[in-house]
């Protein structure tokens, strides 16, 4: 494991196991094994798959929001709005089953 285990670097992890084996593949086990750790130090980051997914669910959500440009953020609000979904939808059909995390959860 070269970087420091947070939310974020398992948020991203999940992303990348996401997208090589799809929703049901996202297990702590197998999570752990991407990460280099065993399944039970995650959970002193997280507390359930469910909470894995919430964690996915903000980073792609930040992700879009950084695709986002200044005049973007300038724009009137609804068409604000309009682009952050557009980006967001974007960001969401870049990873396998990434709507049905986003979907399942409040992030």
């Amino acid at each position: 494991m070269a970087e420091k285990l947070n939310r974020d670097v398992i948020a991203r992890a999940g992303l990348r196991l996401l997208d090589a084996t799809g929703i049901d593949g996202i297990t702590m086990r197998a999570l752990a094994a991407e990460l280099g750790v065993r399944a039970p130090t995650l959970y002193w980051h997280v507390t359930s798959k469910q909470d894995i997914f919430r964690a996915m669910a903000v980073v792609m959500s930040r992700d879009a929001a950084e695709v986002m440009t200044a005049a973007d953020r300038r724009a009137p609000w609804p068409d604000c709005i309009t682009r952050w979904a557009h980006a967001l939808r974007r960001t969401m059909l870049a990873h396998r089953d990434g709507a049905r995390v986003f979907a399942g959860t409040f992030a």
